[in-house]
């Protein structure tokens, strides 16, 4: 038998998942309290991560190949675990074909934010951005959230709550969406998102960090 095993995550590197502390990734966090963290997100005592990454690097040596969907996320598990099979696959999309807006107004510069958010996706940057107004720019958020802040439409702010994944790339351009930001702190293992915007032909900007920054210098799809 040949076995093959897909990342698409961190947890592979630590439990936590996505590698946040106190809203910053981890790594880059010089106060970052591992015992701390895996009590609050796992209710563990003990700092467990070297017995973690123990046992996953040895899980991960049993698999013939590895398939993680971004350069990024492979260099930071070949980091941690060397000398493993490493081959990267970017994820598939089915391709959504998006409408022509006849609506455009150049009087209001509508961005938007697109997914869950939570302060791994940029929550924080987002509530600064809505209570720093500008008068030409308006915010979209499309997606869902627990912050209750988020969920009151505002005079610079429209809250559009969940979506179906297929509906995007079209509700992006009936909304006159001219940038997406993808604000998140921490490396990104792909982003679904930068594809439906790209689908859209809607630039994004994000953080110099993951597989976000890798993709949209790669395809010059926005900025970073």
């Amino acid at each position: 038998t040949y076995s093959i095993i897909s990342l698409h995550d961190m947890y592979m590197l630590c439990p936590s998942i996505n590698m946040i502390y106190e809203e910053k990734y981890c790594k880059i966090n010089e106060k970052r309290d591992c015992t701390k963290c895996l009590n609050r997100i796992h209710g563990i005592n003990n700092n467990i991560l070297n017995n973690w990454k123990k046992v996953c690097g040895n899980v991960l040596k049993k698999f013939d190949k590895i398939i993680v969907p971004s350069e990024n996320t492979k260099d930071r598990y070949l980091e941690e675990y060397k000398n493993l099979n490493i081959d990267v696959i970017e994820h598939g999309v089915n391709i959504i074909k998006v409408s022509k807006n006849e609506n455009d107004d150049d009087k209001i510069s509508n961005i938007a934010f697109v997914g869950v958010m939570v302060p791994h996706k940029g929550s924080k940057i987002l509530k600064d951005m809505i209570q720093n107004k500008h008068d030409n720019i308006r915010i979209h958020l499309f997606g869902s959230t627990q912050d209750k802040m988020l969920m009151k439409n505002k005079s610079n702010y429209i809250y559009h709550g969940k979506y179906e994944r297929e509906e995007l790339p079209n509700l992006l351009v009936k909304n006159n969406i001219k940038l997406v930001c993808i604000f998140s702190p921490i490396p990104e293992t792909y982003s679904y998102t930068l594809t439906e915007a790209f689908m859209a032909k809607i630039p994004v900007i994000s953080f110099d960090i993951g597989a976000v920054a890798e993709r949209i210098q790669k395809d010059d799809l926005g900025w970073i």
